[in-house]
């Protein structure tokens, strides 16, 4: 039984909570002085409840977890703790203690007190106390010494950069250097490269001297980039994403949580000079609240980046209806678009005049009132026929496919714009579904920007990406076609964008891996001199597989591609520790097996294919048991309840999946007990686990997944999975 301590109970009670001896064992949570959100004793339920299940729970055992004012009575201060600090108290003869500041730091002492401590004896842990850094020095100075420089022209990205580097600093050593206009002292002083010349956009150069350190960055976001990456390298921050929601989204996009390593001193010298230049240019993912600054985000999506876009031409994405709608060509006599399911022509006279007439128009507007047109996106719409009249087909005819056409009304567009002074304003179009194929006998022009679609041709031709190889093509010919296809285009352009579809749809579950292949395919364009990459990862439902370690995974690895395979690897696991908790490595293991479930199943599309075309179950079966062990071992050693509930949202597909592989030995051929046993498991996950998206219809992950009072026990779980979209005949499979 747990006792609740209210304002009301008299200070003996109180006493005696420290120094007597209960009748039962009790978990007592303080919840008089509560002054930050939500209840304690939601924590003091999870502590029972574990102490319980590991049969650590007592009559001897008595703890208290409180906060706030209340600590003061017991003798213990929590002023001085961070927001996730908290402290362990017990004498040989008392209570145990478990206070903080904050419900985050009850939260994680909780858990660090059912994780590594002992139920006898003393205990003085104290965790978060003080500041993670003692002290930094650089050239030889303390950096109380220091001011920031940032100049009085310092643009918005510059000034940003100067206030981040304050904030983390102070955090950090508990110094926050003044922001200053000029210096002649020890200083941390931003230049920014205005031109671009050396720096471009955003690379940087961070240098030390014996006056502190300088560092440059490109015209838009160098110093603001340069300013992270010297707080990861030399500081010992590393910036993750951790302040989300429940489902697995952002509370703030564009903001990162931080993680700083702890060090009794920094001392940096005079011989630091480094430098980077971004791999890709243009680093845009389709994460909602899941990209951030501090990771070099730049896209330019809506609710994207605060500070990031300026420069970065932005991908096509089917833009020529936004210049004349399906219902105008309707009414013109053109019987095209999405409700007749064909393209409109790119070669007719008039309708390129009309599109060329409605963009000058535009661009004339923005330039009057002071400003600079962007990207015009004129991308064909998402359809795979195209028109046949005779001015499109000889255009085909000529340039060997329909590319040859797009091309060609994008190199007009850019033409019109050049010559009205528009000089560089970029013109957007799409490689993608029938214009995959790069045309001949042409030039691109310059102001030309090719979107291409590591996804899906015409159905003739080989039809979707496999979802299980690298898109660089050297495992399997289906996409050794697509690298050759985007080889031909580099091959014409420098001015490259990718769409990179290496998700699940449809069939989802986590069962579409890709998380290890990140590396070789991100790696492969950079090679390639890739412009921009559109990182579209996992599709719809993604907070429960693998989101959020692929976006973050995606974002280094489109900053700098030039690392080994290993390091790739070590970053993946140190970001599994950072988001998932101390049971990172069960985190790591399972993403491992899957990816080796997936292998055993050779080529497949992430998007058409069902589940049990891409997972190997004989495998799973064979490893479930040490799966439940990776799930319990991960959710145990989270840090924190959100770290427990990322965990047991990557794990619900494992139960899943182990629903799957038990029914035929369970159930089918199971005795009396073995039945009901699995009868419980069916009916605890469609009660607790239903919303994991099996399938996808529009916006509705559970439409085919029953409930408990319609389910048939007798189906195995996969015929819960869509069919309809996939070769897969629904069969019972036998595992």
């Amino acid at each position: 039984m747990k006792k609740i301590i209210s304002s009301i109970i008299v200070a003996a009670t109180l006493f005696s909570a420290i120094t007597g001896c209960s009748t039962a064992p009790e978990v007592k949570v303080d919840t008089a002085s509560v002054t930050a959100s939500g209840n304690l004793s939601v924590y003091a339920d999870w502590l029972e409840s574990r102490l319980s299940a590991d049969g650590r729970l007592t009559e001897d055992t008595e703890i208290i977890l409180g906060n706030g004012d209340k600590a003061a009575e017991y003798g213990i201060s929590v002023d001085t703790l961070s927001d996730e600090g908290f402290i362990i108290r017990r004498t040989a003869d008392s209570a145990t203690l478990i206070f903080a500041k904050t419900d985050d730091g009850v939260d994680r002492g909780a858990r660090y007190y059912a994780n590594y401590c002992s139920d006898k004896g003393e205990l003085n842990v104290v965790k978060g106390e003080g500041y993670r850094i003692g002290k930094i020095t650089i050239a030889g100075a303390d950096l109380s010494e220091y001011v920031i420089v940032c100049p009085a022209d310092a643009d918005e990205c510059q000034k940003f950069a100067a206030d981040e580097l304050q904030r983390f600093l102070g955090d950090a050593c508990g110094i926050y250097p003044e922001i200053v206009t000029e210096s002649d002292g020890y200083a941390i002083t931003l230049v920014r490269d205005v031109t671009g010349e050396t720096y471009g956009d955003e690379a940087f150069n961070i240098k030390s001297h014996e006056l502190g350190i300088t560092i440059t960055g490109g015209r838009y976001r160098g110093c603001m980039y340069g300013v992270y990456e010297f707080l990861e390298k030399y500081i010992g921050y590393r910036f993750y994403y951790e302040d989300l929601d429940t489902d697995g989204t952002g509370k703030d996009v564009g903001a990162a949580s931080a993680y700083l390593y702890e060090a009794e001193s920094i001392v940096i010298g005079t011989d630091v000079d480094y430098s980077v230049f971004p791999s890709i240019h243009a680093r845009d993912t389709h994460g909602d609240g899941t990209s951030s600054v501090a990771l070099k985000f730049n896209g330019m999506r809506q609710g994207g980046s605060k500070y990031g876009g300026y420069g970065v031409i932005p991908k096509a994405c089917h833009g020529y209806r936004q210049w004349i709608s399906d219902a105008e060509l309707h009414d013109m006599g053109y019987y095209v678009g999405y409700e007749y399911g064909i393209q409109p022509c790119f070669t007719d006279e008039y309708l390129k005049e009309l599109l060329i007439e409605r963009i000058l128009t535009s661009c004339r507007s923005i330039a009057s009132r002071g400003g600079a047109p962007g990207a015009i996106d004129i991308a064909q719409h998402d359809l795979g026929n195209f028109c046949m009249c005779e001015g499109c087909i000889a255009v085909y005819s000529k340039h060997g496919g329909y590319s040859g056409a797009t091309v060609s009304l994008a190199n007009m567009v850019a033409e019109a714009l050049v010559n009205d002074g528009f000089t560089d304003v970029p013109v957007s179009i799409l490689a993608y579904y029938g214009t995959d194929k790069a045309p001949k006998n042409i030039e691109i022009h310059k102001n030309v920007y090719v979107s291409y679609c590591f996804y899906i041709t015409l159905p003739s031709e080989g039809y979707f990406v496999c979802g299980n190889h690298s898109i660089r093509g050297d495992e399997c010919s289906t996409n050794k076609f697509f690298a050759d296809r985007y080889n031909e285009w580099a091959a014409l352009t420098d001015n490259l964008y990718v769409w990179y579809y290496p998700f699940q749809a449809y069939h989802l579950a986590y069962s579409s891996p890709y998380t290890f292949n990140i590396y070789h395919d991100i790696k492969y364009l950079a090679e390639c001199g890739t412009y921009g990459i559109f990182f579209h990862a996992d599709g719809s439902g993604s907070a429960y597989s693998t989101v959020l370690i692929n976006f973050y995974m995606g974002q280094r690895m489109m900053w700098n591609a030039d690392i080994t395979e290993e390091e790739y690897h070590e970053m993946l696991k140190e970001f599994l520790y950072l988001a998932y908790g101390d049971g990172y490595m069960s985190v790591y293991e399972y993403i491992r097996l899957i990816e080796e479930a997936a292998d055993n199943k050779g080529c497949f599309c992430g998007f058409q294919n069902s589940t049990p075309e891409k997972l190997d179950f004989n495998f799973l079966k064979k490893n479930m048991d040490y799966i439940m062990e990776l799930r319990e071992n991960a959710i145990r050693y989270a840090r924190n309840s959100l770290q427990e509930e990322l965990c047991n949202k990557l794990f619900k597909s494992a139960l899943y999946y182990r629903l799957v592989v038990s029914h035929n030995d369970m159930w089918k051929k199971g005795d009396e007990a073995s039945r009901a046993e699995y009868k419980a498991m069916v009916d605890d996950f469609l009660t607790n686990h239903r919303d994991l998206p099996l399938s996808e219809d529009g916006l509705d992950f559970t439409t085919y997944t029953p409930t408990v009072d319609t389910v048939d026990y007798d189906d195995n779980p996969l015929a819960w999975i869509r069919d309809d979209r996939s070769k897969w005949d629904g069969s019972d499979y036998e595992f």
